[in-house]
């Protein structure tokens, strides 16, 4: 989630990285630089050079005015600490340090997106740092003054040519020093947290035999897929016509208020009076996101409103009105409002694509069970026809595309160590199996050449047969064994992050401090 040097210590080697496939990206992206350096290196040079004076100046210099105002810049608070932006302090020197981290890469991406991803970077990991800290210090988590030395000796901001410098030492004001000290000690607390919760975890070594097992059998499949969208047109206008009332549509202005009814009353008043226009009440009054079009909603359907009517009564007596009446006003739970009829209440055109369309949408949203039903009946009938005539004939009989997938092991959750659920067409989605518990039920208990149940993935339903079994070797077994504790460390890693971040303790105010002071310039 994030890309602070802090975690870096929980990835494994370059060696298991390219197993896990996160090395060709990196090597792709340093060929295309490459390439582009090699064939225009003047270009490529200057065209650097000016990006990253601009980043520069989009990063740093709308802060200038704001520090020289006094103050610091708060982004937010966890716990009772904010999350602020002082020359010299962790969110500044995470900042500095990302915007290294940068390079060249800025050259394919606007300087907006650049100080955004430098600046978010740099509140996030203080976030985590803040989080670290507070709950280290709760618990008690201490680091000497001796080992702060030692890290000052060896690594500080008194070496010179690599090693102590005595006189940089003295020269160093004693509120500079004192500083330094608190800077380390953060640091050293930091690292400690993290080397204690996360890096000497201790797993349980039934945890990686069972995770073997899971993984020690791989199959393949062969399938078909009937999506929702097959539903017919001729039952989508059979529930259009006896729910005919649902689809009626009506064109309406609304103005929203939701200060007092007294208000409300007093606005609508002037309208009925004619003492001022809808169009401008809205303008000028209302609290929704039609209020700049003077309240024009535009054409809305009888069901589409009904989520703002508790009395049913009303919405019908809203659908009954003439052109250019004005309503009532109703009491909802997002404040008062009332309507103007721009033209009065139509049935639905059942024979007009765009209702059936709007009917089907509904359908999808509110009766996905009488569509499903109907999938599912007729993924049955291809089943029976599958177990009598074979997949293929079956599927080639009916018209129906057959799809294969990858070999993949009882992987749920399609976790990034073991082999994805994944189709050798890249165009099919299978994204509705990955949390399916009954899709690893029934498709690891039929054998070779038995055709499954329907099984239900998101908006399609399945029919799967199986192609292949194939163990899986003893070294990729090893492999998964020996890194289990780095898999189990780097998913706690990200519960914990996640943790923080939809913590009640963090009061997140990013994105507004940011557009306030870099997005008005």
């Amino acid at each position: 989630m994030l890309c602070s040097h802090q975690w870096q210590g929980s990835h494994m080697s370059s060696r298991d990285q390219n197993r896990f496939k996160a090395k060709r990206k990196a090597e792709e992206a340093k060929t295309t630089t490459a390439e582009k350096r090699r064939r225009h290196p003047l270009i490529y040079a200057f065209s650097v050079a000016i990006l990253v004076i601009v980043i520069i100046t989009f990063i740093g210099g709308p802060l200038l005015g704001r520090l020289g105002e006094g103050g610091a810049i708060v982004f937010g608070r966890y716990g009772k600490k904010d999350i602020e932006f002082v020359p010299g302090n962790y969110l500044s020197r995470q900042r500095d340090y990302l915007y290294d981290q940068l390079g060249t890469s800025a050259s394919s991406e606007s300087y907006e997106w650049q100080a955004y991803r430098v600046w978010k970077g740099a509140y996030d990991n203080t976030v985590l740092h803040t989080a670290i800290l507070l709950d280290g210090g709760s618990a008690g988590l201490h680091v000497s003054d001796n080992r702060i030395d030692e890290m000052l000796l060896t690594s500080g901001p008194y070496m010179v040519d690599g090693a102590f410098n005595e006189e940089r030492y003295k020269n160093t004001p004693s509120s500079e020093r004192f500083r330094y000290r608190g800077l380390y000690r953060e640091e050293l607390l930091h690292q400690q947290y993290l080397q204690d919760i996360f890096r000497n975890g201790v797993t349980s070594s039934k945890e990686a035999v069972f995770l073997k097992g899971m993984a020690s059998e791989e199959r393949s499949f062969e399938y078909v897929l009937f999506s929702y969208s097959d539903f017919p047109d001729e039952q989508v206008a059979e529930y259009g016509e006896e729910y005919r009332h649902l689809f009626r549509k009506i064109k309406l202005s609304r103005i929203t208020i939701k200060s007092s009814l007294a208000e409300t009353q007093a606005i609508r008043r002037q309208i009925t009076d004619n003492a001022a226009t809808f169009e401008d009440q809205a303008k000028n009054y209302s609290n929704d996101a039609f209020s700049e079009k003077g309240g024009d909603m535009g054409w809305r359907t009888y069901h589409s409103l009904s989520a703002d009517f508790t009395d049913a009564g009303n919405l019908d007596s809203l659908f009954g009105l003439p052109q250019d009446d004005i309503s009532q006003i109703y009491d909802t739970s997002f404040g008062w409002i009332f309507f103007k009829i721009d033209s009065p209440s139509v049935d639905a055109d059942l024979s007009d694509i765009e209702t059936l369309e709007s009917v089907r949408s509904y359908m999808t949203r509110f009766e996905r069970g009488k569509i499903e039903d109907y999938i599912i009946s007729i993924a049955e009938e291809f089943k029976s026809s599958a177990q009598e005539s074979g997949f293929q004939d079956a599927a080639s009989a009916n018209s129906f595309a057959v799809y294969n997938t990858e070999s993949f092991p009882i992987n749920y959750g399609n976790t990034f160590f073991m082999g994805e659920i994944k189709s050798t067409d890249e165009t099919q989605d299978l994204s509705g199996a990955v949390n399916n518990e009954a899709f690893f039920l029934e498709l690891f208990s039929i054998e070779e050449g038995q055709v499954s149940n329907p099984l239900i993935l998101n908006d399609t339903v399945g029919v799967f047969s199986m192609l292949e079994a194939r163990a899986v070797s003893e070294e990729d077994l090893s492999f998964l064994e020996d890194y289990y504790p780095y898999i189990v460390q780097q998913y706690n890693e990200q519960d914990f992050q996640n943790f923080v971040f939809v913590s009640d303790m963090l009061e997140d105010n990013f994105t507004k401090v940011f557009s306030e002071i870099f997005l008005t310039q």
